[in-house]
């Protein structure tokens, strides 16, 4: 468990310290379901992978639509980097700015020049924008229904 690792080094960190039933309490929650629900975290795994897959897919498919020659794993390096950069970056809201920007240095530092990078990054971000107005229009037709389905039903249900 994090917290015990945190306490051998002696590190302090009262945030911590304060929350370490909690946290312990959730390290358990993790575990357990690494141990206890192979089927479901293999299933996690593979769709998070082929998400990962798909975007790169989709980084090499802008670029050969925009001109340009990219290779499958120059396409798997822009992104990963993206997904870097969208991690470290969670807390500025839609990563506004920040995204296109780090288009540009990725796609520069690849040799595809500057310009080529901000033209993906905005490519990419009109396309987050379609598929959220989408959403947006398919919600506003037909709503959220309430249901009585918890979330624990969700996880005590059979694999």
């Amino acid at each position: 468990p994090i917290v015990d690792i945190i306490e051998r080094f002696e590190i302090k960190i009262h945030f911590l310290k304060d929350r370490k039933d909690k946290i312990k309490s959730l390290d358990e929650k993790i575990r357990n379901f690494y141990f206890n629900h192979k089927k479901r975290f293999y299933m996690c795994f593979f769709y998070y992978f082929l998400a990962w897959m798909t975007g790169t897919f989709e980084v090499y498919v802008i670029m050969v639509l925009m001109g340009e020659k990219i290779s499958i794993g120059q396409s798997l390096i822009v992104e990963s980097v993206i997904q870097l950069v969208k991690s470290c970056v969670f807390f500025i809201p839609g990563g506004l700015g920040v995204l296109e920007g780090g288009s540009l240095v990725i796609f520069g530092a690849l040799g595809f020049g500057a310009e080529t990078g901000l033209s993906y990054g905005i490519f990419r971000r009109m396309r987050e924008l379609g598929w959220a107005g989408v959403g947006f229009i398919l919600f506003m037709l037909y709503g959220v229904e309430k249901t009585d389905l918890q979330i624990n039903d969700i996880w005590n249900r059979k694999s």
